[in-house]
Parts: structure tokens; sequence; C-alpha cells
């Protein structure tokens, strides 16, 4: 991963900013569901009579699918179907005699004798893996001196290409024009799932072949949760980005506003005083997979309420994050938005090597004498595969509350790529007061701003809460996870991990 991509994205998103990639229905089983981690080499190998192999310490993930004729001397009536004997094959009666096909996903006889399919997360349609075809469009940019960005609009399906030229960020091309469908000229494919009532629609783009190089990153720019699939294998260099976007005044991926979404952060409250002054607290932090921060205040009652959690372990279905509260005392001090939400599907391995991050926005610190906004908690991240190997990064950690006034510090971005908190803003007056920090590492909460005592020290104007982690979920039949770095991890609830889902 080059750091600079991070860097240079960030920069842009937070001033208001500015690889190559080419392109089987619902059940409830989980197929080989291993421990924590799954440890050995991973290979893909392509067989003659098969599409793909995925092989963990000399065996098959993915088994190949031929057809051999074999026979139990028993014989058997025409037509007739059986799982063998192991569940790996569906047996067929041809000529009295059992021909086996093997079943990559394992053999099932109820409801009838068929060969499980894998069932993707929060896609009811499971051909929408294989719509892409081999990319078909102008030659991606490929010199390797410059930093590009590919920009994918989740509500019209638009992909364009910028690069970073004279210090800041230019758009090159256009990749994919806004249409749904397959579109001919990229070989693209955009389709939007609805997930039900009162749930957000996704944006789903279908590659063959989806590679992200090391100086690229990929970021949602419209405002559906974003859904990327790969037919055959994927390898992420390079950066995917659904974080923190302070730029645009409209949603990105799902991503909440401050005071939005089920665990939004509570507003500030003021208080009068003797002598005309005014004690404002602080916002609570936003919260989802981890609990938000409670805002600062002098007493309970000027306390932004931090966010609860909600959601699924599973992100099913796909949730975004929730914004901060903003600090009392009126003004432009808002609550930090939320990271947004990402899925990352290959029907083969998908390896990450680079980083993946859905981190929130820190909250905005008070420039007068008022309160200072919670913290945006992180996103949600699903990614999903029969091999999963993660060497990289995958953050979705929550953001640091503002500090009081006047002239506030707002708090820190959730970190991209890194497991450390992001801090709450530093009090830069006499009468304010710090506020809490995000989450990081193994910790999913957010912490509480200081309470801000007026009547022991004078202090008028409370920070915001810290904001709490979004949530990871790791599906795969094989994952391998060498060095990652999960922020929150696996130790924290916010992060887990577990088979397909197969039916």
């Amino acid at each position: 991963m080059k750091k600079s991509s991070l860097l240079l994205l960030a920069a842009a998103l937070a001033w208001g900013c500015g690889g190559s990639v080419k392109n089987e229905g619902d059940g409830d089983t989980d197929a080989d569901d291993p421990a924590t981690e799954t440890t050995g080499d991973v290979d893909t190998e392509v067989d003659e009579d098969a599409a793909t192999d995925v092989v963990v310490d000399g065996e098959d993930v993915v088994p190949d699918t031929t057809t051999d004729t074999a026979t139990d001397g028993t014989g058997c009536t025409d037509g007739e179907l059986r799982c063998n004997s192991d569940d790996t094959a569906v047996e067929e009666c041809v000529d009295g005699a059992w021909e086996s096909t093997a079943c990559a996903y394992g053999c099932t006889e109820t409801p009838d004798v068929h060969c499980m399919a894998w069932d993707i997360s929060n896609l009811p349609d499971d051909d929408l893996l294989s719509l892409g075809e081999d990319y078909c469009g102008d030659p991606w940019p490929s010199d390797s001196d410059t930093e590009y960005e590919m920009r994918m609009d989740t509500d019209t399906g638009q992909i364009d290409i910028y690069h970073f030229v004279e210090g800041g960020w230019s758009h090159l091309m256009e990749m994919r024009p806004a249409d749904r469908g397959l579109n001919p000229d990229s070989c693209i494919a955009f389709t939007v799932v609805d997930q039900g009532t009162d749930l957000p629609e996704l944006g789903v783009f279908s590659f063959q072949e989806f590679n992200v190089p090391d100086n690229y990153v990929v970021s949602a720019w419209g405002s559906r949760p974003m859904a990327i699939l790969s037919e055959e294998a994927s390898t992420i260099d390079g950066g995917v980005y659904v974080g923190c976007n302070w730029q645009t005044s409209d949603t990105y991926a799902g991503a909440m506003r401050s005071g939005e979404g089920d665990g939004a952060g509570g507003e500030g409250d003021s208080l009068g005083v003797g002598g005309g002054g005014v004690l404002d607290g602080g916002g609570g932090g936003g919260a989802f997979g981890g609990a938000g921060g409670t805002g600062g205040g002098n007493e309970t009652s000027l306390q932004g309420v931090g966010g609860t959690t909600y959601g699924t372990a599973e992100l099913i279905p796909l949730l975004a994050g929730s914004g901060g509260g903003q600090g009392a005392g009126g003004g432009s001090h808002w609550g930090g938005r939320s990271g947004g939400a990402l899925m990352l599907v290959s029907g083969d391995t998908l390896t990450i090597t680079g980083w993946v991050d859905a981190s929130g926005c820190g909250g905005v610190g008070a420039g007068s004498n008022e309160g200072g906004g919670g913290g945006g908690s992180g996103g949600g991240i699903i990614l999903e595969s029969p091999a999963l190997v993660i060497t990289g990064e995958v953050t979705v950690n929550g953001g640091g509350g503002g500090s009081g006034g006047g002239g506030g510090d707002d708090g820190e971005d959730g970190h991209v790529g890194e497991d450390t908190a992001a801090a709450g803003g530093t009090a830069t007056s006499g009468y304010a007061c710090d506020a809490g920090d995000g989450n990081g590492g193994g910790g999913a909460d957010g912490s509480d701003a200081p309470g801000c005592d007026y009547d022991t020290d004078g202090f008028y104007n409370a920070g915001g809460g810290g904001a709490g982690s979004g949530i990871i979920r790791l599906n795969g039949t094989a994952r391998v996870l060498t060095d990652a770095l999960l922020s929150p991890d696996l130790s924290s609830g916010a992060c887990s991990e577990g088979g397909l889902t197969v039916g």
C-alpha cells in the first residue's frame, strides 16, 4: 500500500477535497466455518475441468466440478438422484449406473437433491456476481508515478477517474457513463438492489475482475451503500474508501450526517448561570458497532447522550454508521458524519494487501462560546469470498469529539489504516474543555468528554463525546489473516468472521 495515496485522499477530503480494475438463493447453512483463523498458504489453480480451485494446505476448499461414472453394484432406476456418502456430490442414475457430479458447496436432499449454492449476503439474485464482462473500454491510466482516484457514483452508476496533479485532483476520464445494466462501452454492470422497507438501497457494480493497483484509491460518491462484485479473483493493493468525506454536502455510501442514524449522538443543552453566563454541553458521539461517548457538561442534563449500538454482526442488512450530536449554543459546531457502508465480493480468492476504510469524521469544535460536536461513528464493511486473504488494513474507526469554544479544535477523523484512537479536540481557551476520543484497536466504544466543571473550575463550554466504531464482517470458507490490521479487532465484539451461507 502506498501511504501517499491514503494521505493525499485524506487531505483532500478533510479540506473539502477534491486497480487495475477489469474487468449461486437464500439459505441458512454455513459451509465450513473454521475457527478464528485458517492458517497456511493459499494458492489458486485452474484445472481443465473446473473454473476455479481454491487450495488450502493441499486440500480443495472449492472442489472441481467433474463427472465420473461409478456403480455401487446394486443397480438403480434411470433418473434417480441422491447425494453421495459424504455429501460432496450429486449422483444420478444413468443406464443403471450412478454418475457423480461434484458440488462446490456440498450436496443436500432437502427439499430435493441438489448441489448447494452460495447465497451472497444482502443480494437476492446471486447472478449479479457474473453480470460483468472483460473490461472493454479505453486503457486504464497506469503511470506508476501518478496517484489516481476512481469515484463510483452509487446513485447513477457513473465511474470517473481523477489524477492528482499540481496539488489537487483533476478529472481525467469517464470510465463508465450513468446508466443501469451492463454498459456496452465499459462492460461493467450497475444494478440497484432493494434491501426492504425503510432500509437503504444498494448500488451494485459488477466486474469480471476487480483489481486495485497500489497507486489507486476507489471511493464512493453516491448516497447508496456500495457493493463491488468481482466474478473472478480480486486483489486490492491500493485502497477502497467509504470513510469521512466533508467535501460533498450530499451523503455518501449511506453515511449519516450530524444527529442522523439509529445510533446518533444526542445534542448538548444549555443552562444560564448568574451574571449572564451560559453553560453549553457537548454533543454525544455517534454509534454503530460500538457505543458513542457522552458529551461534556457541568450537569448531566447538559450532556449530549452517546449513541447506542444497532445492526447485526453479519451486516445483514448492509448499513452505515450514525452521526455525532451537535454541541449546545447554536452555530455550526456539528457532530461528525459517519462512515459509509461497503461490500466487496469475489467469486474466487479476495486478497487485501492494501487498505479498506469506512471511518467516521471528527466532531466540529465550537468557534465561539458553545459546546463541541460529537464524533461520527465508523461505518460497515463486508469482505466475502470462498477464500479471503488479508495482509493489509481494514478500519471502521470512530471520530473524536470537537472541543468546546471559543476557537475550539475539531476532533480527529477516524484513522485510516491504523488501530489508534482518533483524538478529541483540545480546548484553546481558559473557559472551555477538551473532547472525548474515538475508538481504536481492541476497543469499540468512544470515550466520554470531560465533565467541564463550572462550579469548581469556572469552565463554561464542554467538548463532544468520541464516536464508537463501525462493524467489520469477514465471510469465507477459508480465511487467512496474516499480519492483518483490523480496527476494531476480533476481540472487540464489533468485528467478526464466518463461513459462506449456502442453500
